[in-house]
């Protein structure tokens, strides 16, 4: 059975990622989400530079990964711009797998987002902080 996967966000890194698993069998996309007016939408396979899929690029939504799995969430590189996005994700009960670079570290110089989105992740059974204190230990 392939793993649900949304994306959030699909400018250069999250089409690259979106390329990549449209090409596996073992993916299965279940949505796609931008604020990018020029891409809510369009088709994804198109903005991959691949053939139509028939997923359509939504504008985000609280909750708007509830279909997946797992959601890549690849938008910027501030946590203080990811904290709302990825607070939305959450909504969804999705995981979430982010490249803000910000959240390598989370608790250096974002504490208060991090223990929030904690809090969050908790909340909806996910276990977040705990993961990211054993990598950075």
């Amino acid at each position: 059975m392939p793993v649900k996967v949304a994306l959030y966000g699909v400018g250069e890194i999250g089409g690259r990622v979106a390329r990549l698993l449209l090409a596996r069998g073992d993916f299965e996309v279940v949505g796609a989400f931008d604020i990018d007016e020029g891409k809510v939408g369009r088709d994804l396979g198109e903005i991959a530079g691949l053939e139509r899929r028939g997923i359509l690029v939504e504008k985000p939504y609280a909750g708007c990964c509830a279909d997946a799995d797992v959601t890549i969430h690849a938008t910027v590189s501030s946590m203080a711009k990811a904290y709302p996005q990825i607070m939305e994700i959450l909504e969804g009960e999705s995981n979430v797998i982010s490249t803000c670079e910000e959240l390598v570290f989370p608790l250096d110089a974002n504490r208060e987002f991090a223990k929030a989105i904690d809090a969050r992740a908790k909340e909806k059974g996910f276990q977040w902080l705990e993961l990211v204190l054993t990598l950075g230990s």
